[in-house]
């Protein structure tokens, strides 16, 4: 599945805050069908995680109780 940026960031339950837990993170993914979750604070963009992340880090036994931003990538490339 390819996600572009506009359709990741139309209207929709995607930007969660950095101390939101992974568990919730999935969740909200799950719900709002696009793949990925924006990690924000105070509309600062702070990193990004995928489906394919949690993926991963659930093969490696993560805790769902960790806050996202600890495993989210945040080497995030911004665009206007």
């Amino acid at each position: 599945m390819t996600t572009t940026i506009r359709t990741l960031c139309d209207e929709g339950d995607y930007r969660i805050p950095p101390e939101t837990s992974l568990h919730e993170a999935a969740r909200i993914m799950h719900g709002n069908g696009k793949g990925a979750v924006v990690i924000t604070e105070e509309k600062n963009i702070r990193g990004i995680l995928s489906e394919r992340d949690m993926v991963s880090l659930l093969a490696d036994g993560a805790n769902l109780d960790d806050p996202v931003i600890r495993h989210a990538s945040t080497s995030v490339i911004r665009v206007g």
